[in-house]
Order: structure tokens, then C-alpha cells, then sequence
């Protein structure tokens, strides 16, 4: 039973809440023993001098996918990026993996891959997949992300200033308790508030005329990257909602939370001007759009907490005050991409759904391709690649209704997020 742990976590009101407890009763000390996941840790020296290129490697835990040109980028979970040449999407090559602990979320703009490594935000050189090489990063950029951890126990003795978890040792412990207060509870050494973490489903990364937007759960970072080698940090901008996904079209961005979806206008490039919100129940949530309209996936279970599995249609006509049009019942509803009025979903084991989107309030599906797991998805030229937890499958689209498959790079574990 694992849990995946992205941000900061609160110490302080734990600390005061033990405080009181001890203030308010006479205190008999005891020997207590308990269970705790202990972190490893990797110094920030090691993080930053980690970069490095290496042979293909198979896909083990896929993410995130960027389509570029004719390669495809995979990001493999807190382990790198795989590179993969699409010259012929019948056969995709696997010709490169770059090393880079951490990462979750990739995103490129012409030569250069910008992505997270655990704290940071790296910025690559991939105008010679011979030669890819840092040439940028911003320490610091965003809250520590937290591999899985076995939840049955609790975590013990987190400080950031060590470095970052890699990993985790579950340790018995033995320490003097007061015999009602229970011992000591998650052993946080960190200043900064916590915020429970997740792995959304599609990019937390948007790209729009130079300027980065990553979505940092509770806040949303921004960079000027006019100039890739020398990152320029703006003000981070207050969300109201853990944020999942980012997704840019013309001069507004789309938010994603677990709770809403936000709108923000960016004719001003690079300070984003709160518009509106459209509030559903508690799910992970997904958002794309095309015209006046927004397509919103919630999903059920994991950190999500709610019992809907829904798209949502919302008319955007009055970003100021965007409405529910329409709702449609799904099974495990992830990633999505719309292009012509043909919308796709990726809804979990239960495949890919396609749909006739001409009247959103009453979507006509065209077919479903079954026998995929899917979670995520990129439309590029006539084809399709989507990944899942069983690898990158592509597809030809010509005729949507009855998409054609192309090639398969499987995973070769069935442990992938």
C-alpha cells in the first residue's frame, strides 16, 4: 500500500499541538517503540552534478510525453527522460535516456526541455540528441517532491536541509514517550507548510511566448525563459485549489485543481490576471478546450477523495463566470485532447474514447478502443500516441472512428503510476 507525497508538509501545527497536550497534563516518560518510513536522502551537490546522458533504456514507470519534431520525450517516474525517434511511428526508436532524478514533468520550447528534478527546474540543450547537456537551473523552484512511501507507518525524522528523499528505510524505533501522547508522530524538520501531494495525469508545465507556468500545487511559478541559459524567476502567483494541470490556449490559461478549474488571462505575458472558477466536487481534473468550450475529466480514489468518475462540458463563453453544460459517466477518466471537434479520452483500463464533439451537450461516441489502459494522450499530424501503464501506443487517426494501430513501446513492468 503506497502513497505518493509531493510538497511541504506541516510541522509547526504539529509541534503546537503536542505542546498543549504536554502543557496540560503531567507527564509519565516511558520507553515507546513504533514503525516509521526514515528517508534516504541524496545532498543537493550530488542533485546538481546528476545530469547525464546514457543507453536506451526500457520504460518502467512511463509519465509524462512531449511530442517534438520527430522525437517523442517520456518521462520516467523521479528516474529521467527516455528519448525516443518517431522518424517512423511504425517503428519508434529508443535512442538516448537522460538521467535526471526527480523528474515528473517535462515540457519543451524549440531546442530546449525544461524540467523538474526533485526541487529544481533544469533547462536542457537538445539541439544535438548526441550531446544533451544542462545549461540552465533554478534551485529551489518548487516544493520537494516525496517518492511513495509505505503508508501503513508514518514518516520520521524529514530534513530538507540534508538533501532530498530518494527513497525510504522502514525502521523500528525505541524512544522515551509520556505514555498517553503516543510518541512521536511525523518527525518533520522543515519550516514550510504542508500540502498532500499527487501525480496528476497531464502536464503541470505551459508554455506561451516565453514564459513558463508550472502549476506548484497550492501556487503557480513563473519563468522567463527568452533567454534558456539564464532563467528569470517572477512572482509566484496564489491558486485557490491543490492544482494539478496547466493547459494554455490563446491568451488564457485553464487550471486544473481537486476541487475546480481555474481562469487566468495572460494577455499581460507573464502576469496572469485571476478570471474566474468553475467549481465542481472534490476529484483530479484534467482540462482542455477548444472554442467556447472546456473539457474537464474528475476522477475517484488516490488523493483525489471523491466517488464521481465524470466529464464535465463547461461553457467558457463568459470566462468570468464559466457554466456547467453538460456531464457524461466514466469509468477512471484521465488525460484528454480535442482537435476538429473530435474529442478523446482516456479513461483507465476501460481505453480510449472517442467522441463526435460538433454539439458538446450531446457528445456522439464514435468508438472505443479497448484492450488499453490509458492515461494520457498527444494528437500530432493524422496520429495519436497514448500512454498507460502497459507503454506508448501510437495510432493512426485518419478515419477516428476506427483509429489504426501503429507500434507499441511496451513497459516492461506493471508498476508505472
Amino acid at each position: 500500500m503506497k502513497k505518493t507525497l509531493r510538497n511541504k508538509f506541516v510541522a509547526g501545527s504539529l509541534f503546537t499541538i503536542a505542546v498543549l497536550l504536554f502543557a496540560c497534563k503531567d507527564k509519565t516518560m516511558s520507553k515507546y517503540t513504533y514503525t516509521a518510513n526514515v528517508p534516504i536522502y541524496m545532498s543537493f551537490e550530488d542533485l546538481r552534478s546528476s545530469v547525464k546522458t546514457e543507453n536506451p533504456k526500457n520504460l518502467n514507470e512511463p509519465g509524462k510525453i512531449f511530442h517534438s519534431g520527430n522525437y517523442i520525450f517520456v518521462s520516467e517516474y523521479l528516474k529521467g527522460v527516455h528519448v525516443i525517434d518517431n522518424t517512423n511511428p511504425t517503428s519508434p526508436q529508443n535512442v538516448t535516456f537522460i538521467s535526471l532524478p526527480g523528474n515528473v514533468d517535462i515540457a519543451i520550447n524549440g531546442n530546449t526541455l525544461y524540467a523538474d528534478s526533485y526541487t529544481d527546474l533544469v533547462a536542457l540543450d537538445i539541439s544535438d540528441m548526441n550531446n544533451i547537456h544542462e545549461i540552465s537551473r533554478s534551485n529551489f523552484a518548487f516544493y520537494p517532491t516525496l517518492p511513495p512511501y509505505d503508508e501503513r507507518f508514518m514518516i520520521d525524522g524529514y530534513d530538507q536541509s540534508k538533501g532530498v528523499v530518494i527513497g525510504w528505510k522502514v525502521e523500528t524505533k525505541t524512544v522515551e514517550g509520556d505514555g498517553y501522547y503516543g510518541g512521536p508522530m511525523m518527525g518533520w524538520k522543515t519550516n514550510e507548510v504542508p500540502v498532500q501531494g499527487k501525480a496528476g495525469s497531464t502536464s503541470r508545465f505551459a508554455l506561451k511566448n516565453n514564459f513558463l507556468y508550472a502549476t506548484d500545487s497550492w501556487s503557480m511559478k513563473i519563468y522567463n525563459v527568452s533567454n534558456s541559459t539564464a532563467l528569470v524567476e517572477s512572482p509566484a502567483v496564489y491558486l485557490m485549489g491543490n492544482a494539478e494541470t496547466i493547459f494554455p490556449t490563446n491568451d488564457k490559461l485553464f487550471i486544473g485543481t481537486q476541487t475546480g478549474m481555474l481562469i487566468y488571462d495572460i494577455t499581460n505575458d507573464g502576469n496572469p490576471n485571476y478570471e474566474g472558477i468553475f467549481n465542481h466536487g472534490r476529484g483530479c481534473d484534467p482540462v482542455i478546450v477548444e472554442g467556447n468550450k472546456a473539457y474537464v475529466t474528475l476522477r475517484s480514489g488516490g488523493p483525489c477523495g471523491d466517488i464521481k468518475n465524470e466529464l464535465h462540458v463547461v461553457n467558457i463563453s463568459d470566462p468570468v463566470n464559466p457554466v456547467l453544460e453538460q456531464s457524461y459517466p466514466m469509468q477512471e477518466p484521465r488525460g484528454l485532447a480535442i482537435e476538429n471537434q473530435t474529442l478523446y479520452v482516456c479513461d483507465g483500463a476501460s481505453g480510449l474514447k472517442i467522441y463526435n464533439a460538433n454539439n458538446p451537450s450531446a457528445l456522439s461516441q464514435l468508438t472505443n478502443v479497448i484492450g488499453y489502459n490509458t492515461h494520457d494522450i498527444i494528437l500530432y499530424d493524422n496520429n495519436m500516441m497514448v500512454v498507460g501503464p502497459t507503454g506508448l501506443e501510437q495510432f493512426d487517426r485518419s478515419n477516428s472512428a476506427q483509429p489504426l494501430h501503429l507500434s507499441t513501446i511496451p513497459v516492461y513492468s506493471t508498476s508505472a503510476k
